[in-house]
């Protein structure tokens, strides 16, 4: 499904088909690396719509709503995070279970220094 850069949501991701911008918004815009055939998800939406943050070839990029207008694309649905492999999973339950028992520390520590 096509539709432009403009329409996506928060999230949503997909291939650039064309540009159908001119002059110096085109060019601007092939420069900054959107070209056919690149991926694009979107990351974030101002307020009011202008700007947009997308990510683009492994980077950040914020657009004018205008210049996201002109770049149209097919849709691939909604971007998913990664699932984490089992020992990144591990791991970061080791690292939240380290953080509780600081917390319990500090806690404690405070609780005996109110005593005095």
């Amino acid at each position: 499904m096509e539709k432009k850069l403009n329409e996506f949501s928060v999230g949503e991701r997909g291939v650039v088909v064309r540009i159908e911008g001119e002059g110096q918004i085109y060019r601007r815009l092939l420069d900054m690396g959107i070209t056919p055939g690149a991926e694009i998800s979107l990351r974030k939406l101002a307020p009011l719509g202008d700007p947009v943050e997308v990510t683009l070839r492994g980077y950040e990029l914020t657009l004018r709503k205008a210049e996201a207008a002109s770049v149209v694309m097919r849709s691939e649905g909604v971007a998913t995070q990664p699932a984490l492999s089992e020992k990144e999973a591990k791991k970061a339950a080791k690292q939240a279970e380290k953080a509780a028992k600081k917390a319990e520390k500090l806690a404690a520590k405070a609780a005996k220094g109110g005593k005095k």
